[in-house]
């Protein structure tokens, strides 16, 4: 498996529990465009949270515990990933995109 798919099954770990369980399931079928914007949609919501939270109660308990620089670092992988496998002349090695 590539290095940085590693990183990225690493990272998910980093998600709220319901959408670890859907984010390993796009992992698995590579269906890498809904993962990016699950954790895309979980940092939004974080930092909503995080905002909020100076001033009001809590958005959503579960927001409380992200780390938003982990899952800046998971998006970013995910996107460099998805790059390299669409760079014309990058050679994928064991693993592929698919866009269904």
């Amino acid at each position: 498996m590539n290095k940085q798919l590693k990183e990225i099954e690493f990272l998910i770990e980093e998600l709220p529990i319901k959408d670890r369980l859907l984010c390993n399931n796009f992992l698995k079928e590579r269906n890498f465009q809904s993962l990016l914007e699950i954790v895309q949609a979980d940092i939004k919501l974080g930092l909503r949270h995080n905002r909020l939270f100076r001033f009001e109660k809590p958005y959503e308990e579960k927001y409380k515990t992200l780390n938003i620089d982990m899952l800046r670092l998971l998006e970013v992988n995910i996107l460099l990933y998805t790059k390299d496998l669409l760079t014309p002349g990058t050679v994928a090695t064991d693993d592929w995109l698919i866009y269904g």
